[in-house]
């Protein structure tokens, strides 16, 4: 059961969370292996790369949902967007911080799961990223943030 629901209003507080990282985590939906197929080498060899980075891509943004599955089930994951400072940034909402952190620090949990997690680097990076997630140090490579919530559809704002 969800903190802050109400048999009246049925109503269920969310919790707004967005991550930014400096990890390519662009969801490309590339999930199946490679097949080649009898065609000329150098097109397969440029279509396996391309195949390779897409999925490196994918392997990233599905390692960051399973990171955030540890704890919570997130629910109205948007699709990661590259921004203009060489991030990449999506949002996700929970029924319960509970499951993610304390009263004191609201994400302790979800910032200690992640942090030191092996990614994949060399994809569409503009900066050096380490090859781990960090969320802890003056490494920091990976944010995650409360944010408002402001629509009314049956979901209260928090706060």
């Amino acid at each position: 059961m969800c903190r802050g629901f109400s048999w009246r209003l049925n109503t269920c507080t969310m919790y707004k969370i967005k991550c930014t990282t400096r990890f390519d985590i662009t969801a490309t939906g590339t999930r199946r292996p490679f097949k080649t197929e009898t065609r000329n080498t150098d097109q397969t060899i440029r279509e396996h790369q391309i195949w390779q980075k897409q999925r490196n891509q994918q392997s990233n943004w599905e390692t960051i949902n399973q990171l955030i599955s540890l704890r919570c089930l997130p629910e109205d994951i948007t699709t990661p967007v590259a921004n203009q400072d060489h991030t990449w940034s999506f949002e996700f909402t929970v029924t319960d911080l509970r499951s993610i952190g304390r009263d004191d620090d609201e994400l302790c949990y979800l910032r200690a799961d992640a942090d030191k997690v092996p990614m994949i680097v060399g994809l569409d990076e503009d900066t050096d990223t380490d090859t781990l997630l960090r969320t802890q140090d003056a490494l920091c490579n990976t944010w995650f943030e409360l944010v408002p919530i402001n629509k009314s559809k049956g979901i209260a704002q928090n706060g």
